[in-house]
């Protein structure tokens, strides 16, 4: 995700690189990707709490202490994707300004 190598079909967002239509686009990749980290967030705390009451017997840990894994990765993931949407954000707003002059 920090290096913006996540899942995505980039055939149409290069075709329409570096227009508004491009960031337009970008954005709201990026926004279907918050609410699919949002979803995933949710629905890993909740199978983390769920697993609580297993032990895994190679570790003799809780499995959900295996499990948290999924909330945090899909915070950090969060943090990405905010990171890229003001990166986007600012770019669009930078050739807004260029028009401008």
């Amino acid at each position: 995700m920090g290096e913006g190598g996540h899942i995505a079909v980039r055939l149409l967002p290069e075709i329409v690189k570096g227009t508004t239509v491009g960031v337009a686009l970008d954005i709201i990749i990026n926004v279907f990707s918050v609410i699919f980290i949002l979803i995933l967030i949710v629905k890993g705390s909740g199978m983390t709490q769920a697993m609580m009451f297993q032990i895994a017997p190679g570790l003799g840990i809780p499995m959900g202490a295996v499990y948290s894994i999924i909330p945090v990765s899909g915070v950090l993931m969060l943090l990405y994707i905010i990171r890229d949407i003001a990166s986007l954000l600012a770019v669009k707003q930078k050739s807004e300004q260029d028009k401008e002059k």
